[in-house]
């Protein structure tokens, strides 16, 4: 009779003991998506505005020490902020495709293209093609960008 006993409170055990599955439902995984894309949206029109650096720099996480690629760090970043919008009179842009890979329910990669037409104060328009990768983490404020690395092409607009 032992015998049984045991094999029950083992089989008992295993079942307690499993894991739960870390899979996210296709449900999930859209609703991280769609709350990735709107939060880099945000960053964008934060950005392009020209008007609230805190607002601009608050998207990013206070993990970083360099939140994007070629910036010894934040307050370099911040410094040339303030300067490209002192020489800029308008930021215009379209995003092209961007997609978001979820990677755990609270990381998520994002890819994306976006066409800047960008004005500066002598009225003189360059378009920036650029290409940018980020990887967004959920914390108590909402999604913020961890780390974000840029290819950029530019050419005069006539």
């Amino acid at each position: 009779m032992r015998t049984p006993t045991t094999v029950f409170l083992m089989l008992l055990c295993v079942v307690a003991c499993k894991p739960t599955s870390n899979e996210l439902t296709e449900a999930q995984r859209s609703e991280i998506q769609a709350a990735v894309l709107e939060a880099d949206a945000g960053w964008w029109k934060a950005w392009a505005s020209m008007e609230n650096l805190d607002d601009y720099m608050g998207y990013f996480s206070d993990w970083f020490e360099t939140p994007i690629t070629g910036w010894a760090s934040t307050d370099a970043l911040r410094a040339g902020a303030e300067e490209t919008w002192r020489e800029t009179k308008s930021w215009e842009y379209e995003f092209g495709d961007r997609r978001v890979k979820v990677l755990a329910p609270n990381v998520a990669a994002l890819e994306g293209r976006i066409v800047s037409i960008v004005t500066d104060t002598a009225d003189a328009a360059v378009e920036w093609n650029q290409r940018y990768t980020e990887v967004w983490s959920l914390e108590e404020e909402g999604w913020k960008i961890l780390t974000c690395g840029f290819s950029t092409s530019r050419r005069n607009v006539e």
